[in-house]
């Protein structure tokens, strides 16, 4: 049976996710630092910037399905998936605490994949197009639920003992829902 290993992967990508937003703020723009769950098994830490009144920049760091097994010496199976955007979005507001976003979304996911016979790696870039809602909860936080509908192409490159294959496809991905919540400084 697969064992999760989510919080301390969590806490890691988000210690060096903070350091990321502490290098990447200005101290002239409003700035959101927040959390995106569309699943169980993972999620993404999300930092956006405003540029405008209207266009903020936004930055994703996804994280999911983290699982360790370990039988014995020999028998080791992991697994980890990664995915970074940088996008940007569209601010409107539609009632007084409302807004509606939107905005395009290019990323690379990364996937790896070990057990005691093969590997593998998979790249996969894509570019999705944001659409979301968020609620003022006050005048520092919100909460909010967006999907990003992608299309994307897979690079994947799997090893068994000393023989390799790589094999590429493309795909269109509606994306389920995300929850977020985020807080503005």
């Amino acid at each position: 049976m697969m064992k999760r290993t989510v919080w301390p992967m969590a806490a890691l990508c988000l210690a060096v996710w903070m350091l990321l937003a502490q290098h990447l703020n200005a101290q002239s723009a409003n700035r959101e630092f927040g959390i995106r769950f569309n699943s169980l098994n993972g999620f993404d830490l999300v930092y956006k910037k405003e540029k405008s009144e209207t266009k903020w920049r936004r930055y994703r760091l996804g994280a999911s399905n983290f699982q360790y097994q370990r039988n014995d010496s020999i028998n080791k199976n992991w697994q980890v998936n990664l995915e970074l955007a940088v996008g940007c979005e569209t601010r409107e507001r539609i009632a007084d605490r409302a807004v509606f976003y939107h905005g395009f979304e290019p990323r690379v996911g990364f996937s790896f994949y070990s057990n005691a016979y093969s590997k593998q790696t998979i790249i996969s870039p894509g570019i999705g197009y944001v659409l979301g809602f968020l609620y003022d909860l006050s005048p520092r936080a919100w909460v909010g639920i967006e999907a990003i509908p992608a299309v994307y192409s897979t690079f994947t490159l799997e090893k068994y003992g000393e023989s390799s294959t790589a094999f590429n496809n493309a795909g269109f991905s509606l994306n389920s829902l995300a929850i977020a919540i985020a807080y503005r400084f």
